[in-house]
């Protein structure tokens, strides 16, 4: 045997007899050891000027952000109106807070786009890393940057993996959508979902936390979508500007989110205004502009000279209870055509306290006269103020 052969064949063999040998499994990574912080809610206000003052609602959102560095909560949807400081009090802090606290983990911030996402998101966030001496002298760019402590940031826009961080420690995907007009395009809310489901859930891990916070344009919007899976682990916040029913501040219905900055009186300027577009952005509720029943493109405008005979005419009330704010009292008078259609003949809406709708009722039916029947409900909603 030459001596070539003669070390192949030794090579086999050791191969051969380590394959026997039984493998020493893998270790499991070892927990992060935190630094000692105040709670959030405490490291917030250090960080911002002492005229600011912390309103009710950032306060509970620096409640909700503690829960997630906790660990109590691993996903967390938070919707608010626009201009009340969702971005500020979250995704420019929360990544300085958290490296500070988990030094060496990493951490991803996303936006609508790339733009975006660099100069209000990233820049802020580095800029106060700077101010507290917490910054690596190399941290020069936006879309990747790393503290002094090692704790590395990697800023995407929607539609951009973040390639190379693996595990993600803490993800904020803040405003994945930027305008009404883009969340009315099926087109672009799947191009957000595909991204999402594949470029960033992939990405996560068990460890991992995340936290998406946007203003509401659309109820297939990114948050509608992770809310309509029902899922384990997240937990769903809105802070609506006007409060409703069981607002989760505990405010009288329809007191303003942030009073002192827009206060109640301008909010329900805005939603005479905005109609269904203020309660998708400000109330955080979005709502299909057609139902299961009535198909919008399916209705028609009708002439009054061109209405047929009615062989039934009703008019319905939806009742609410409180002035110049909440929900609306709607009083819609609906026919029944000889040609068996139906036609909408008559809407009044306002809204009225009890006394007001009451007025407002009895001097519809009587301009409305005998011939057309009232409808009322059994609400026990309403029933308790009235």
């Amino acid at each position: 045997m030459t001596i070539p052969a003669a070390v192949k064949d030794l090579q086999r063999l050791d191969r051969q007899l380590r394959g026997m040998a039984p493998r020493e499994p893998r270790r499991a990574r070892p927990e992060r050891e935190p630094r000692p912080l105040p709670p959030y809610g405490e490291w917030y206000r250090t960080t911002i000027p002492d005229q600011w003052g912390v309103p009710a609602h950032i306060a509970h959102i620096c409640e909700a952000v503690q829960r997630l560095v906790d660990g109590d909560v691993q996903r967390l949807c938070l919707s608010m109106p626009p201009g009340h400081a969702k971005s500020d009090t979250v995704s420019r802090r929360l990544p300085v807070y958290w490296s500070d606290k988990f030094p060496g983990d990493s951490v991803v911030l996303t936006g609508y786009s790339q733009r975006f996402a660099e100069k209000h998101l990233s820049y802020p966030a580095r800029e106060l890393a700077r101010e507290m001496g917490i910054l690596a002298s190399s941290a020069t760019a936006l879309d990747e940057w790393e503290f002094a402590n090692g704790t590395r940031l990697v800023c995407r826009g929607v539609g951009s993996a973040p390639t190379g961080v693996n595990p993600i420690s803490l993800l904020v995907c803040d405003d994945p959508i930027k305008s009404e007009a883009e969340a009315r395009s099926e087109v672009i809310r799947e191009n957000v979902w595909d991204w999402w489901t594949t470029s960033i859930e992939q990405r996560m891990w068990p460890r991992t936390r995340v936290i998406v916070i946007a203003t509401r344009w659309h109820e297939d919007d990114l948050i509608g979508r992770i809310q309509a899976r029902q899922p384990e682990g997240w937990e769903f916040v809105n802070l609506p500007a006007l409060a409703g029913l069981d607002d989760p501040l505990g405010r009288a219905e329809g007191e303003a989110l942030w009073p002192e900055e827009k206060p109640a009186p301008f909010l329900r300027s805005l939603q005479a205004k905005m109609g269904r577009s203020f309660e998708a952005l400000f109330q955080g509720n979005p709502t299909p502009k057609e139902g299961s029943t009535f198909k919008v493109g399916k209705l028609r405008h009708v002439d009054a000279d061109e209405l047929p005979e009615m062989a039934a005419v009703c008019r319905a009330w939806d009742l609410a209870g409180t002035e110049g704010a909440g929900d609306w009292t709607v009083g819609a008078k609906v026919g029944r055509g000889v040609d068996g259609l139906f036609y909408v003949l008559d809407v009044v809406r306002g809204q009225w306290d009890a006394a007001q709708w009451r007025a407002k009722m009895r001097e519809t039916a009587e301009a409305d006269g005998k011939r057309v029947t009232v409808h009322l409900p059994q609400d026990p909603g309403q029933a308790g103020k009235d």
